[in-house]
């Protein structure tokens, strides 16, 4: 679902809003939310040092459905086949596992997608 990843997106606030929305954007021409990754994922304030938005996109009968997820950094974009990852389902965070070493969470974004989902107050991932 990564689209693309933007550097130096300027994002403007939403009075009112949840915490982890950071505010919207405009990309190729539209509004675009934008979501702050680490206070979804930890539940936490967000943070200030976003340097790239991931565009995430989906397809949806004939409607095109985008967002995107502030980050501190974008090293790559990859895939990773199931059976390497320890599932969690359910949840935002579908999986964990290790890349060279180093601890990765794996995202499902078609949970963002999901009309079903609420991160309710907070950030958690229910």
């Amino acid at each position: 679902m990564v689209r693309q990843v933007v550097r130096g997106l300027s994002c403007y606030p939403v009075p009112g809003s949840q915490p982890y929305l950071l505010g919207l954007a405009q990309f190729a021409g539209e509004p675009l939310a934008v979501l702050d990754l680490h206070a979804l994922i930890a539940g936490s304030l967000p943070g200030a040092a976003h340097r790239a938005t991931v565009i995430l996109g989906r397809g949806d009968e004939g409607a095109k459905r985008v967002l995107g997820l502030a980050v501190d950094e974008a090293v790559a974009v990859t895939s990773l086949a199931c059976e390497e990852c320890d599932q969690e389902s359910g949840s935002l965070v579908a999986a964990s596992t290790e890349v060279d070493g180093d601890p990765v969470k794996v995202l499902d974004p078609s949970v963002l997608f999901s009309d079903e989902w609420n991160p309710g107050v907070g950030g958690s991932d229910g």
